[in-house]
C-alpha cells in the first residue's frame, strides 16, 4: 500500500473514533433517552470518496443527533449485508447495488450522495477499463474477451460488477468472457491494478468511476502508458466506460420507524452542499441497478440461474409437497386395494377350484357307487353262466382224454378251464365287496403274484399288440408278503395295461426291485413311453377321471385303495432326462404285513 493510502487509512479510523466517542459521550448522559440508530457503512475503496462522503454523513447528522443517539460502524460488504440480514443495524450507508440486494428483507432507500460537480443522482457510479496505450488491438468492449483481468473486490458494485454487467448487457457469457481475474482485495487498490496493466500482468485493468482521474493526479504521466478503454460521454466530469447508477445510498430496514425515516431525510435534504461541493439527493431510477442485476444473474434475480424446476420447486414447495403426500396416500390406498383384490381374487379362485373338486369327488363317488351296484349285478348274474362254462370245460378235458387229442388242444382246453375258475374268483371278490366284507390274505412269493400279472397281462394283449410290447422281469431275491393274491394281482395288471395304453408306439416295460429295507420291498415299474409332465402326475396321482374314452376313471383309484389296505404305498415319477413313467408299488414284508 503506498504511503498517500495508508494516511487516508489512519485519517478515516480517527474519524471513525472520534464520531464514535462523541456518541458515548452522548450516552454516557443519564437523561439523555433518545430512540438509538445504528448506521452500518461500507467501506470505501477511494479516499476521497471517503472522506468526501463521511464529511456529508456527519454534516447531515448534527441536526438529528439532537433527537437520536446515533451509532457509525464501518464494515466490509459482506459483513454489513450479514448484518442487515439479522437486523443488527438500522440503515445502510452502500452502494446502489448493496441496497437492491437487501430489497427482499424490505430494505427502502432514503436518499443518494451526489458527487462534486454532479447533477443528477441517478448518474454517480460507474466503471472505467483501462488498458496499455500500446494496446492498439484493444478498441471496444468485445475486444477484451479472452483478456487477463485486474480488479480490486469481486463484491464490489462500482469497481467490478458494473463493468461486468456491461459485458453481460452486450450479450456476452460475464462468466467465461475473461481467460482469468486477478483481485487485489485491499482499499484503495487503484494503484495495484493500473501496475499490473502497465505490467503485462493483465491486459485490463476495472476502476471505479473518478479513480482514473484520482491515478492522473498521484502517479504523474500515467497517461502516457495507459488509456481509458471506450470512454462513454455524459453529465459525468469523470471518464468511465459503462453506464452510470445512482453512487452510495442510505436506507433504513423495515424495523425503523416512519417518524425516524422522515427526520433523516428531512434532515439529508436539508444540508447545504460541503465545502467539496458534494450533497444529498433523491435517486429515482433504480431500475438500472435492477436490469444490471438481471443480466448478472445476481442479487433479486439469483434465482435465474437456477433451473426451471428447481425455482418452480423452490416457488411452490408447500404446494409440491402437499400434492406429492396425497399422491403417495392414493397410491398406498390403490396398492392396498389392490392387495385385497388379488386376495379375494385367490380366495374365490381357491373356492372355485375347491367346488370344481368337490363336483369332480361327488362325480367319482356316483360313478363308483353306481358301479359297484352295476358289479354287484353283474356278479350276481355272472356266477351261473361261469359255473355253466366251467362244467363245459370239465367236459371237454374228459372228451379229449377219450378221443386221445393231441396236446395243443388238451392245452386250449385247461387254460378254458382256468381262466373260468379264475373269473369265478374274481366274481366272488365282487360278491365280497358288496357285502363290505374284505377277502382273506394269504402269505405268498412276490415273484408268484409278478409273474402271474405278466403272464394274464401278455395273454390279454390282442395279437397286434404283442410285438410292440415288451415285459422285462429280471431275476431277483424273493421275498415274501402277506396279502390277498388275486388283488394284488390286479394292481400289477392295472398297471401293466395303463402303460400299455398310454403308449402310442412300442414300448418296453422293465420291473425293477431296487430295495428292501426297514421291512418294505419296492416294486418300479419302468416304461419308456412318453414323457408325463407335472399336470399329468396331479392328474394320476387324483385318480378321478381317465383320459381313455372307454375308462370309468376307476382303476387307479382302486389299485391305490388296495395297496393303501396293505400297508402300502403308490405313486408316480417321471424318468427325466429320459422319456417315460415310473410307477412305485411300496408293500410291507411279511413280517410287518397286517
Amino acid at each position: 500500500m503506498s504511503l498517500l493510502g495508508r494516511f487516508a487509512a489512519v485519517c478515516q479510523a480517527i474519524l471513525v473514533l472520534a464520531l464514535s466517542s462523541w456518541t458515548c459521550a452522548a450516552e454516557s448522559d443519564p437523561a439523555s433517552e433518545a430512540p438509538r440508530l445504528k448506521i452500518g457503512v461500507t467501506e470505501f475503496a477511494l479516499s476521497d470518496d471517503r472522506v468526501g462522503i463521511m464529511n456529508a454523513l456527519d454534516k447531515a447528522l448534527v441536526s438529528v443527533r439532537s433527537k437520536y443517539r446515533v451509532d457509525l460502524a464501518v464494515y466490509s460488504v459482506p459483513v454489513l449485508e450479514e448484518r442487515a440480514r439479522e437486523g443488527k443495524v438500522d440503515l445502510v450507508l452502500g452502494s446502489a447495488g448493496l441496497v437492491r440486494r437487501l430489497t427482499d428483507i424490505g430494505v427502502k432507500t432514503i436518499v443518494s450522495s451526489v458527487g462534486p460537480g454532479a447533477v443528477d443522482a441517478n448518474q454517480n457510479e460507474g466503471s472505467a477499463f483501462i488498458v496499455r496505450r500500446s494496446r492498439n488491438d484493444l478498441q471496444s468492449l468485445k475486444d477484451l474477451q479472452g483478456s487477463v483481468m485486474a480488479a480490486n473486490r469481486p463484491t464490489g458494485f462500482s469497481g467490478y460488477l458494473i463493468a461486468l454487467g456491461e459485458i453481460a448487457m452486450a450479450g456476452h457469457d460475464p462468466e467465461r468472457f475473461f481467460a482469468n481475474r486477478i483481485f487485489f482485495g485491499e482499499q484503495s487498490a487503484s494503484q495495484r491494478i493500473a501496475r499490473a496493466v502497465i505490467s503485462g500482468a493483465a491486459d485490463v485493468g476495472i476502476l471505479k468511476l473518478c479513480a482514473w482521474e484520482g491515478l492522473t493526479a498521484s502517479m504523474p504521466g500515467i497517461e502516457q502508458s495507459l488509456r481509458v478503454l471506450a470512454p462513454v460521454k455524459s453529465s459525468s466530469a469523470c471518464l468511465h466506460s459503462t453506464k452510470l447508477y445512482p453512487a452510495h445510498t442510505l436506507a433504513a430496514l423495515p424495523h425503523v420507524s416512519p417518524q425516524a425515516v422522515t427526520d433523516l431525510t428531512l434532515a439529508f435534504l436539508e444540508m447545504p452542499k460541503t465545502e467539496e461541493g458534494r450533497s444529498w439527493a433523491v435517486a429515482t431510477d433504480f431500475l438500472s441497478v435492477d436490469r444490471l442485476y438481471r443480466a448478472l444473474k445476481m442479487g433479486p434475480y439469483a434465482y435465474l440461474r437456477e433451473s426451471v424446476l428447481t425455482r418452480f420447486f423452490y416457488e411452490y414447495k408447500a404446494l409440491i409437497l402437499t400434492l406429492l403426500f396425497a399422491a403417495a396416500v392414493v397410491l398406498l390406498q390403490l396398492s392396498h386395494t389392490r392387495r385385497l383384490l388379488e386376495k379375494r381374487t385367490r380366495q374365490v379362485k381357491d373356492l372355485a377350484q375347491k367346488e370344481s373338486e368337490q363336483e369332480k369327488r361327488l362325480l367319482f363317488l356316483e360313478r363308483n357307487t353306481t358301479v359297484s351296484q352295476l358289479s354287484s349285478m353283474i356278479a350276481h348274474e355272472l356266477h351261473q353262466p361261469l359255473a355253466a362254462i366251467r362244467l363245459y370245460a370239465r367236459g371237454l378235458a374228459r372228451l379229449a382224454v377219450r378221443r386221445s387229442a393231441d396236446a395243443d388242444e388238451r392245452e386250449v382246453i385247461d387254460s378254458i378251464a382256468e381262466e373260468a375258475s379264475r373269473a369265478k374268483e374274481i366274481v366272488e371278490r365282487v360278491r365280497l365287496y358288496a357285502k363290505n366284507r374284505r377277502p382273506p390274505r394269504e402269505e405268498v412269493a412276490l415273484s408268484t403274484l409278478i409273474q402271474s400279472a405278466v403272464s394274464h397281462f401278455e395273454a390279454s394283449t390282442l395279437a397286434n399288440d404283442a410285438g410292440r410290447m415288451t415285459v422285462l422281469v429280471p431275476e431277483f431275491e424273493d421275498c415274501r408278503v402277506r396279502v390277498a393274491a388275486l388283488e394284488m394281482e390286479l394292481v400289477f395288471l392295472n398297471v401293466l395295461k395303463n402303460a400299455r395304453d398310454a403308449a402310442a408306439k412300442s414300448v418296453r416295460i422293465r420291473v425293477e426291485f431296487p430295495a428292501q429295507e426297514a421291512g418294505v420291498v419296492t416294486i418300479s415299474f419302468v416304461d419308456d413311453g412318453p414323457d408325463a409332465d407335472e399336470k399329468t402326475l396331479e392328474r394320476l396321482s387324483a385318480s378321478a377321471s381317465s383320459q381313455k374314452p372307454e375308462g370309468l376313471g376307476l382303476g387307479l383309484g382302486i389299485a391305490r385303495s388296495i395297496v393303501e389296505q396293505h400297508a402300502g404305498k403308490i405313486f408316480f415319477k417321471t424318468n427325466s432326462p429320459d422319456a417315460g413313467l415310473t410307477v412305485v408299488v411300496l408293500l410291507p414284508l411279511m413280517r410287518e404285513a397286517l
